[in-house]
């Protein structure tokens, strides 16, 4: 109706000049023309019905439509999480902080998490949950890079308050990834987070992509986001650079972002690693769109570290743009909800309950291998004091932050690249293998070929053009060894551990004389390690549902 009405204005006025040849009357008749045609732009995109019928149905509450997806859990296991949706939500402006948005973001990201590894079979949940959802055009961007990501893309064209929209849905897969894990490490000598900034400037350019694939006005495009883990910094840089498009500057100031809605933006992620400097996000004013949800006893966000647990001058300041939302900042009444949610799992093969509280284990030799043994009538320790203690414990040394400062680390990116990317990489049946000969090599270690090792370790200096795995025979053995075992001998392989190695102790150096020289830092190493498996199970998302499920008594 509106571009009709628009186009007989439009014939109506030069018929009628035609007729009139009179130019006084033509600069008066232009006048409200112009203005008329001024006002039709970002916001005010809608049918003007007489009769009010159509304005009636526009006004209608959405009909909620209300899913199940199932997820992997420790073990090969999965979990299954209902899910909730009103479009309803999307008429409330994106700064407003809505936990029914935060429930839904939550869902789609479980819904992405492989249970196999292969993306194309296993990742057909968000396809059958965005179809649900009446939403077009599902598509899959697979990454192709090691930093990139794999983001599922779909849109709905809606009626919000008589203006016609796209939500456009931005999922970030965060989960089943592989060769990313070298991203992730990939910190940069200088400035905000060099693997994720890549990955985000990828998946930016994705969307982009798309939403002009789509002919996706973005004065009338709404945009949830969302990710988990290494996705969900991903997500949150990429927020951050549409937020700061629309201020007027940043990477994409000069791209359709830069018409963009700042209260159209819905950011919102979970287990979020900190991915740029302190110094980028106090550029941006206006970012309360993106809010983040970290759990204090995951050890993820810790990296990359912040300005309160580092040294003044060492480059490491990082923080996120948007609202941090501690999950276990909580009243008991929380806690204790969380635990039952933990309990009412019944998944035999791991207790969920051990992401909350472990045992303080103590680092022993007793019968000449290393093992960690329960302490003597020692307390349960809650994870979150654990992580803190240990980190602030080694970060608070002026001499560690001065000594690891970014540039060093910087020296060392190929080979943690390499290590990564190999790992991750590996099949499940070589995986599993490699990981049972990593087991069975440590626990045969006897405490002379330990010290052998540690003392090769310390005394590990920045590689030259003659340095060579031959400089650290106790570790070259021991690592062929374990390689050896795992079945894993071809020479390529063999050949790139080989010259990784020095690169690899050199860093490692650092972390270990500090640490071994702090008695405090090395009591809490024997809890952590004793622990690992408890407390990365933190990380995963039953516990973080936990958390979300349990907050909701407390809203």
């Amino acid at each position: 109706m509106k571009n009709f009405n628009f186009f007989i204005t439009v014939v109506f006025y030069v018929c009628y000049i035609v007729y009139n040849h009179d130019m006084k009357n033509i600069i008066k008749l232009f006048i409200p023309f112009l203005l008329t045609s001024c006002l039709v732009g970002c916001g005010t995109n809608y049918d003007d019905n007489s009769s009010g019928s159509s304005s009636e149905k526009e006004e209608e509450k959405s009909v909620p439509i209300s899913g199940e997806v199932t997820y992997p859990t420790i073990g090969g296991q999965t979990q299954k999480i209902k899910y909730s949706y009103n479009e309803d939500v999307f008429k409330t402006e994106s700064v407003n902080y809505s936990q029914e948005i935060r429930d839904l973001a939550f869902s789609l990201n479980l819904s992405s998490f492989s249970v196999s590894s292969d993306y194309e079979e296993a990742d057909m949940q968000p396809f059958q949950v965005a179809t649900a959802l009446g939403y077009k055009d599902p598509y899959y961007s697979f990454d192709e890079e090691i930093d990139d990501c794999t983001v599922f893309f779909a849109h709905k064209p809606v009626t919000i308050s008589r203006t016609n929209y796209d939500i456009l849905l931005v999922l970030i897969n965060g989960w089943s990834y592989k060769r990313g894990w070298a991203s992730n490490f990939t910190i940069g000598e200088s400035g905000d987070h060099e693997g994720f900034i890549i990955s985000a400037d990828n998946v930016e350019q994705k969307i982009l992509s798309y939403m002009n694939d789509k002919q996706m006005d973005a004065c009338n495009t709404k945009i949830l986001i969302t990710g988990y883990s290494r996705a969900a910094a991903v997500s949150n840089i990429i927020s951050g650079h549409i937020d700061e498009a629309i201020a007027g500057f940043g990477p994409l100031k000069d791209t359709t972002f830069k018409n963009f809605d700042y209260k159209n933006l819905y950011a919102y992620t979970f287990a979020t690693p900190a991915g740029i400097l302190s110094e980028t996000r106090a550029r941006l004013e206006n970012q309360n769109n993106i809010f983040n949800f970290i759990l204090g006893n995951d050890v993820v966000p810790y990296v990359a570290p912040s300005k309160e647990v580092t040294t003044e001058g060492s480059g490491w300041d990082f923080v996120r743009y948007g609202t941090d939302y501690y999950l276990d900042n909580a009243e008991e009444s929380v806690y204790n909800k969380a635990q039952e949610v933990f309990d009412s799992y019944e998944i035999s093969s791991y207790e969920y309950k051990a992401a909350i509280k472990v045992n303080p284990k103590n680092i022993s030799f007793s019968d000449g291998t290393l093992s960690f043994v329960d302490m003597e009538d020692g307390e349960p320790i809650v994870v979150t004091e654990l992580y803190k203690n240990f980190f602030k414990g080694l970060t608070s040394s002026e001499e560690f932050y001065g000594d690891v400062t970014r540039t060093k680390l910087n020296e060392c990116k190929d080979a943690v690249r390499w290590l990564l990317v190999f790992a991750f990489s590996l099949d499940e049946v070589t995986r599993t293998a490699l990981l049972e000969a990593i087991k069975s090599q440590f626990s045969n270690l006897g405490i002379i070929k330990i010290l052998a090792i540690v003392t090769e370790i310390k005394g590990a200096e920045k590689p030259t053009a003659e340095t060579t795995s031959e400089d650290y025979p106790t570790v070259k053995s021991f690592l062929e060894s374990i390689f050896d075992e795992a079945g894993i001998i071809d020479e390529t392989t063999i050949k790139d551990l080989n010259d990784n190695i020095p690169y690899i102790l050199y860093l490692l150096s650092k972390v270990v004389t500090y640490t071994l020289n702090d008695i405090v830092n090395f009591r809490y190493i024997g809890t952590l390690i004793g622990n690992i498996s408890s407390t990365f199970v933190s990380h995963f998302p039953d516990v973080y549902r936990a958390w979300i499920e349990a907050s909701k008594v407390s809203a």
